[in-house]
């Protein structure tokens, strides 16, 4: 009999690397005492997950875990991990290897349909039944026609990702789910936005807003950020405005910090942009002031003068700002000609209620794809990862209710919680 039994989404022939250093394949928060070492803390934004699942398997254990391995490592500026090869293989050759050394089985073309949990009538009684297994696991094989091989095991660790069938076998041993849904995603702007044709401009720190009526959307307090009454969501960090959109941290943590509400009102809304977050409306309208005083150069800046707030904001998108406060008219409008109602527009606009962006619709961020929702935590110790509704039965990974601010955070997830199941079982049938 199989000790454990894991049940992946790998059913392929070929274990090729199915994970994308597109992001990471782990993310940490920079230590500000040592440059090369992450700090031990993940930043999960769910409140169930703080505890002893974050102070078990760290960021810090898994880069030690991956070196050991002979993983060579890196820590971009913004805290992103990767192999010094920047390639996947690097990492799933480590975790192939330390399987091999364990004694791991890799059953490759195999896919799993059905779990049985046997009763304790079908186990029996006796000393010649002592060992027998918890669980029939219901095996089909690619290279094999015919009836579903049946294999025996003492637990079972479902570790699916968002496939199907990790739910579908979860919700047969009587798991709720809650409904699944992406996360981290750019945002795909309106036709005729404000930032139309400013595609590559980076900006480094502004706060985005999702700008939501509370008709259109429901609270949920197990989720951190969520919509409690008129709360609204909003994020700080830096952003990019692509051909479709944008993107770039801010967005995507606003997109996983509000996945209920974005798919409630079916990712169709309005953002709101504050490109300069740190200002007061006050400071702003001096500043403006100031340079109205002058009365010189134009208020788009132009090919070559020198507007406010350079060192915040681009060329290109202050002359798309001064477009919108002037109406159209921002070719030839210089300071001294700017009307009263183009003044305060122009100041709110920067600080005060932001660029309103119309949204409609949602892009995948380059290859990384993230699943909110999935088996509900509150149905799961997660000291050990394992059911409360169901013994001998685990899960690992995406499977569950579990989505971090940034793909790699997603990874350690996999990481953390496959190494407490694999503590956990071998603890319990340590005696055996």
């Amino acid at each position: 009999a199989y000790l454990c039994f894991s049940v992946s989404s790998e059913s392929h022939p070929n274990l090729n690397p199915s994970l994308s250093l597109s992001s990471a394949f782990f993310k940490i928060k920079p230590n500000p005492h040592h440059h090369h070492r992450p700090s031990p803390h993940p930043s999960f934004h769910l409140q169930e997950m703080i505890g002893a699942f974050t102070s078990r398997f760290t960021q810090e254990q898994t880069w030690d875990w991956f070196e050991r391995a002979g993983v060579k490592l890196k820590v971009e500026e913004d805290g992103r991990c990767f192999p010094v090869t920047d390639r996947a293989e690097t990492v799933a050759g480590a975790l192939r290897e330390a399987a091999k050394r364990a004694g791991v089985v890799l059953e490759l073309g195999a896919r799993v349909t059905a779990l049985d949990r046997r009763g304790e009538d079908e186990k029996g009684t006796g000393q010649e039944l002592e060992r027998q297994a918890l669980w029939s696991v219901h095996v089909q094989r690619k290279q094999k026609s015919g009836a579903a091989e049946v294999l025996a095991a003492d637990a079972v660790m479902l570790a699916t990702g968002s496939s199907p069938l990790g739910y579908q076998l979860a919700s047969q041993q009587g798991h709720s789910l809650l409904k699944t849904m992406p996360s981290l995603f750019s945002f795909r702007l309106a036709r005729g936005h404000a930032l139309e044709g400013l595609q590559g401009v980076t900006l480094s720190d502004v706060e985005l807003t999702l700008a939501q009526s509370a008709s259109k959307t429901k609270t949920n307090g197990k989720r951190m950020g969520a919509n409690k009454g008129n709360k609204t969501h909003i994020q700080r960090g830096s952003l990019l405005i692509t051909h479709r959109g944008v993107s770039g941290p801010a967005a995507l943590r606003l997109s996983s910090f509000a996945a209920v509400d974005l798919r409630d009102c079916r990712y169709m809304g309005e953002l709101q942009l504050r490109c300069l977050p740190d200002e007061t409306l006050e400071k702003v309208r001096q500043t403006l002031q100031q340079k109205f005083v002058a009365g010189n150069g134009l208020v788009s800046g132009g090919a070559n003068s020198k507007y406010p707030f350079a060192k915040q904001i681009p060329r290109r998108l202050w002359a798309a700002l001064a477009e919108e406060a002037t109406h159209g008219r921002h070719p030839c409008a210089r300071w001294s000609d700017l009307r009263k109602e183009e003044m305060r527009r122009l100041c709110d606009l920067l600080a005060g209620q932001g660029l309103s962006l119309p949204f409609r619709g949602k892009d995948t961020n380059k290859e990384e794809f993230v699943t909110a929702g999935g088996v509900d935590l509150k149905e799961v110790d997660l000291r050990t990862c394992e059911s409360k509704r169901c013994g001998g039965l685990y899960f690992g990974g995406e499977v569950m209710n579990i989505d971090g601010v940034t793909g790699g955070f997603n990874f350690q997830s996999c990481w953390t919680t496959g190494f407490i199941v694999g503590e956990a079982v071998g603890r319990a049938f340590a005696s055996d």
